[in-house]
């Protein structure tokens, strides 16, 4: 997915709605700052499958 982390977070949230054990992976500084509301809003609040 490139320098696109909450894009990578959209993508393995529709992996894990759909049945699959994701692991996404970035640099953490990045992760942790541009993805925490993708994370947040996408992966924590359905409770999804998501490593």
């Amino acid at each position: 997915m490139g320098i696109a982390e909450s894009i990578t977070m959209a993508a393995a949230t529709g992996m894990a709605v759909n049945g699959r054990m994701v692991i996404a992976c970035s640099y953490g500084v990045f992760i942790t700052m541009r993805a925490l509301e993708a994370i947040h809003t996408f992966i924590c609040y359905p409770d999804l499958n998501d490593k």
